[in-house]
């Protein structure tokens, strides 16, 4: 399916390459595909053509984050809160890259404003829990287990750790 659609967007993009949309569907589609660095060029077409659109740099940034390309990423979704202060998409994704450079206090925060904005981010409440369990504040972690369960109880990684540190 995604390399039909990649044939029809080349063909698009040979009719009129100056619809940033194309740009960037394509570049979504390339990353369906695991193309990230030709996904990357995608979103970067598309930011020429229309710069003020918070999801074009948070598409990049999520092409960089899968080519482990953090500091990259990081820009991009700097760009995209400046375009947007409220993405918070961008925020949870500021929160998993600082997570995994063990980053435990940024990572909180960008958690935290993700959840300013909007309580319902699972994955924002089980990251703060993983914090709050490294750090060995269990009542806490156990805590942010339960929201995230309050937002999906089938959240498996949310239940498993809430039944070992119960």
């Amino acid at each position: 399916m995604y390399k039909k659609a990649e044939e029809s967007f080349e063909k698009s993009i040979n009719c009129d390459s100056s619809i940033y949309d194309t740009w960037a569907f394509r570049g979504v589609n390339l990353c369906c595909l695991k193309k990230y660095r030709e996904a990357l060029q995608c979103f970067s077409k598309a930011i020429k053509i229309e710069e003020n659109d918070p999801e074009l740099f948070y598409k990049k940034a999520l092409a960089h984050f899968d080519l482990e390309e953090y500091e990259k990423a990081v820009k991009c979704l700097d760009q995209t809160l400046e375009l947007e202060p409220k993405h918070v998409e961008a925020w949870h994704t500021k929160g998993l890259i600082a997570f995994g450079q063990e980053d435990y206090d940024t990572s909180l925060d960008y958690f935290n404003k993700a959840l300013g904005i909007d309580k319902k981010i699972g994955d924002s409440w089980f990251y703060i829990g993983n914090i709050h369990s490294i750090q060995k504040r269990y009542e806490e972690a156990l805590s942010c287990f339960d929201q995230a369960i309050k937002v999906n109880n089938k959240d498996f990684d949310a239940w498993y750790n809430k039944a070992i540190y119960i």
